[in-house]
């Protein structure tokens, strides 16, 4: 901003020596450059006055009355300005999902402050702007929280346009870009069959496997229940179920005296979880004869005879 009279803003310095409060002063000073750095040229004629009368050595009634009214001047020109998620024309939120408040627009006003005019917050546009709404407060919400799981659009990033006006046909806009974070709010599912058959002498069983709607969380497994549960372990990471002996269907092993046990497992992501009551059946395997440990071999025949006999013992 060039100098006027000397003075780099003179209208920062007329506010700095007012009669106004500090605060009123800072948030004045405030929406005053808000108003620079996004394009407003206050009129030269009136900072040129306003450098006259603050450089006089005292102000007379008038000159002070005077001075008010090219301050307000400036100010009305000015409007409302949105003040919060960083003031700009535009601003990114990231919200989790579940929550209906989003953000609280705040903005400043010259004649807001001083009780004569009051600021009007509303939802004005957007892509997304008919899942919001914003009370007299400036209370930015959803109408529903929205659901990672289920976004509205097909994706999480909702876009609404909210509007500050003072009463006049002054106004300032934001735009903002809300996106929904994902929580660990949904149960993993498991996916794999309630019930396998085996066959004997072998100890893998299965393999868990399970869905999570969530980004967040990874999912772990454990035996956690069934009349055999001591007879199984299980790889948390994968799933992978094993007997910890491999079962014998002669020799009946499950705590009913069947060939079929019964395990509980558990996929958990932290937070939620789901069961699974496993059943297992073991099937007979064809082994075939037995021999001793040791057997003898007896060859009977008759030399140059056309017949012999193998006798196994």
């Amino acid at each position: 901003m060039p100098s006027i009279n000397g003075l780099t803003n003179p209208f920062e310095n007329s506010i700095l020596n007012s009669n106004l409060s500090q605060l009123e002063k800072e948030k004045q000073i405030t929406n005053y450059n808000n108003a620079i750095s996004q394009g407003y040229e206050p009129p030269v004629e009136v900072l040129e006055e306003i450098a006259a009368l603050i450089g006089s050595d005292v102000l007379s009634p008038e000159a002070t009355d005077r001075l008010q009214l090219l301050q307000d001047q400036i100010m009305a020109e000015i409007g409302p300005v949105i003040t919060s998620n960083g003031g700009g024309e535009a601003a990114a939120l990231i919200l989790d999902e579940g929550t209906s408040l989003v953000t609280t627009v705040t903005a400043l006003d010259n004649y807001s402050l001083n009780g004569t005019d009051s600021l009007t917050f509303s939802v004005v546009g957007g892509a997304d702007a008919g899942l919001f709404s914003i009370d007299a407060n400036g209370n930015l919400t959803f109408n529903a929280p929205p659901d990672y799981e289920a976004p509205v659009g097909g994706d999480n990033v909702y876009d609404v346009v909210v509007q500050v006006n003072d009463g006049s046909t002054l106004l300032d806009t934001q735009t903002l870009q809300i996106t929904i974070a994902d929580l660990n709010d949904t149960a993993p599912v498991i996916t794999s069959a309630a019930s396998v058959t085996i066959d004997e002498n072998t100890t893998a069983v299965t393999t868990v496997t399970s869905t999570d709607a969530d980004t967040v969380g990874t999912v772990t497994y454990a035996i956690s229940g069934g009349a055999d549960e001591l007879l199984f372990s299980i790889d948390p990471a994968t799933g992978t179920i094993s007997f910890v002996d491999a079962p014998d269907f002669e020799a009946l092993g499950s705590a009913a005296g069947t060939n079929v046990y019964d395990v509980q497992v558990t996929a958990s992501d932290g937070i939620q979880s789901d069961v699974q009551n496993l059943s297992v059946s073991v099937a007979d395997v064809s082994e075939g004869p037995l021999l001793p440990a040791t057997f003898g071999v007896t060859f009977n025949g008759a030399a140059g005879g056309d017949r012999a006999g193998i006798y196994v013992s």
